[in-house]
Order: structure tokens, then C-alpha cells, then sequence
């Protein structure tokens, strides 16, 4: 992902980005929302699930977290928002969310987003999993070294202490990301690249939108 192009964002931010090998963030979602995702963009949990924006715009959205820690996540505030108010990113795909879905990969992607976004207005990351008690939260990118970068980078996490909690270490949006961030889509298999190619054509003929993302097979992302 491109940094350099940000001429007028500080660079010192820009440097720690690149200190930490931040080249993407990552959303796993369901190959069935990638079309109203590259449409609309990525909303937070709130956003797309009003019964005003599924009513306007049609969206139809099929969810893959987990109920009960959903109800922890509306009711956590964050900056005087819900942590449903947020678009939740990761700082890498291969956690214990994808791991609980490993029977549905074959129906999950995983969005590669600009990591400009850390240097937006009101955007936080956490040290850990944002449902959990113990997890705290940081809006100055200095406070990056408080992130636990091996196990985050590490494929497996169960023999870390408290490594379910920290491999989860988030980035919270408040309510959208725009689609033009979203520069890759990773997949599973080959059949997937067809399907989404499949969107693309469509959303260009159907919406005239020609979008700049690329496709890779990435299964070393995946269990």
C-alpha cells in the first residue's frame, strides 16, 4: 500500500506506519456483501444494520460475529460512541474471528485497507480484542509500541498469554470507509477471484463503477 502519495499528512506519522510494517489493515467479510461493500463502502455495525439504510439503499447484509459479543460491543462506548458506531479493522486477518469461521472460508474475503486511515480524525486502536474488559485504547500513533506485534503477527496464538485477546488488536473507523480505500481483496481459492470479477463487471455495467482493486489468492491467510 502506497504511503509516499500523502505529501501533506505529517510525515512523522507516515514514518511510524512504516516503522511498524503497517502495509495493510484488514476486514474479513462474506463474499455475499462484497457488492454492496464496494458500492457503499464499509459500514460500521449501526450503519448497516438501520433499518432506514437497508430500506433506501437495499442492503442486504449477511453477519458473521458472533451474537453475544455483539451485545458487549453496543453497549462499550468509545469516545462517547458505541463500538457499534465504528468500522472495525484488524491489523492482521489471521485471528481467532477467522478461526471460528474456518468451516466458512470458502465464503469469506479479507480487505486490505490503506493504512492512511490511521492518521484520520477520531480513529483508535486497541491492544487487544475492543470486546474485552482488560483491552485499552490509543488514538496517538506513538502509543503503537503498546501493541503486541508478535503475537499480532504470529499464526497461532494459543500458547501466548492472554493471546486470543491481543491477536485481535483492532482499528476502530467511526461509521464508514470509503471503497476507494479498499485496494485488495484477498481469497481463498481461484473460484472466488471468478466470482468477484463476476461483481466488478457487473457493478461497472449496472453502476458505471470502475474500481481499483486488485484480487489474490492468499492462502496463507487462511487455516
Amino acid at each position: 500500500m502506497e504511503l509516499d502519495n500523502h505529501a501533506e499528512v505529517n510525515e512523522e506519522a507516515i514514518q511510524l506506519i512504516k516503522q511498524y510494517h503497517i502495509e495493510a489493515l484488514y476486514h474479513i467479510t462474506k463474499l455475499s456483501n462484497l457488492k454492496n461493500i464496494l458500492e457503499y463502502g464499509l459500514l460500521s455495525h449501526k450503519k448497516a444494520h438501520s433499518q432506514v439504510n437497508k430500506h433506501i439503499f437495499g442492503l442486504s447484509i449477511s453477519d458473521i460475529s458472533d451474537s453475544e459479543v455483539q451485545k458487549v460491543r453496543k453497549s462499550k462506548l468509545l469516545n462517547q460512541k458505541s463500538l457499534h458506531e465504528y468500522v472495525c479493522l484488524y491489523f492482521h486477518p489471521k485471528n481467532p474471528m477467522l478461526f471460528k469461521r474456518r468451516d466458512q472460508q470458502e465464503d469469506l474475503l479479507i480487505l486490505a485497507i490503506e493504512p492512511i486511515l490511521l492518521l484520520e480524525k477520531d480513529v483508535y486502536f486497541s491492544d487487544g480484542n475492543a470486546a474485552a474488559q482488560t483491552t485499552k485504547f490509543y488514538c496517538n500513533l506513538e502509543e503503537l509500541q503498546q501493541v503486541n506485534w508478535k503475537i499480532v503477527r504470529a499464526d497461532f496464538w494459543a500458547d501466548q498469554v492472554d493471546g486470543k485477546r491481543i491477536k485481535c488488536s483492532e482499528i476502530l473507523i467511526p461509521f464508514t470507509v470509503s471503497r476507494e480505500k479498499i485496494k485488495k481483496i484477498f481469497c481463498y481459492n481461484t473460484k472466488q477471484v471468478q466470482k468477484i470479477e463476476l461483481i466488478l463487471q457487473e457493478l461497472q455495467e449496472e453502476r458505471n463503477l470502475t474500481l481499483s482493486v486488485s484480487l489474490e489468492v492468499k492462502t496463507d491467510f487462511y487455516f
